[in-house]
């Protein structure tokens, strides 16, 4: 069965990298195929995006099982909490929508983060999506991931950002990267670098 993992890559504790090769290396003796993010994915990504596009491909729709290592914390109150990780968690969601053979399992203890889920399905099943984006942990961040996902099912649904004149690109991979490329409804193929996301904003009058 393909399995993958959703848990926390940047600044892993000791005990979330053990119980991570832990789990790993229990699946794939049961005969498992499984993908893990730190071993996996090439973080190497000037923009974010291509990052982002295989955790979709190549993990989301590819998994059966997303097994997920849940770092305790609350929207905008730890500073350590995983981004990265409530992204892939959204776009899980948005997979069984329309995969009904596809669920999700926890390696720790499931957290109480629903109250956060509904708002996010509502905006997101909107046809387009209008998105007001603001960096960090909320709502917007929210709805990009689950939206994101649906368009695998749904291609012809937009996401617009409704303040994207009023973005500036981040020196380093970032979801705003990422908003702003999903917005220009760009892919991996058509950008690769800082530059040529630049460019493209460029074109469209959206910087000097």
């Amino acid at each position: 069965m393909n399995i993958s993992l959703i848990c926390p890559v940047r600044d892993r504790t000791k005990e979330e990298d053990k119980q991570i090769k832990r789990d790993v290396k229990r699946l794939k003796r049961q005969g498992h195929e499984v993908r893990e993010p730190s071993e996996d994915t090439d973080q190497d990504d000037e923009i974010g995006l291509r990052i982002v596009e295989d955790h979709e491909i190549n993990d989301r729709l590819w998994s059966k099982i997303d097994r997920v290592l849940w770092r305790k914390a609350e929207p905008d109150k730890d500073r350590r909490i995983s981004r990265g990780s409530w992204f892939d968690y959204l776009q899980g969601l948005a997979c069984i929508d329309f995969k009904k053979d596809k669920s999700i399992e926890w390696i720790n203890k499931r957290p109480d983060i629903d109250r956060y889920i509904e708002p996010v399905r509502r905006a997101a099943i909107l046809d387009p999506v209008y998105i007001y984006w603001q960096d960090g942990l909320n709502l917007s961040f929210l709805t990009l991931a689950y939206a994101r996902m649906l368009k695998y099912f749904q291609p012809e649904k937009i996401i617009f950002l409704s303040n994207l004149a009023m973005l500036e690109l981040t020196k380093r991979k970032s979801y705003t990267n990422v908003a702003i490329a999903t917005a220009l409804q760009l892919t991996s193929k058509d950008v690769t670098t800082r530059e040529d996301l630049r460019n493209v904003m460029k074109k469209y009058g959206l910087i000097k």
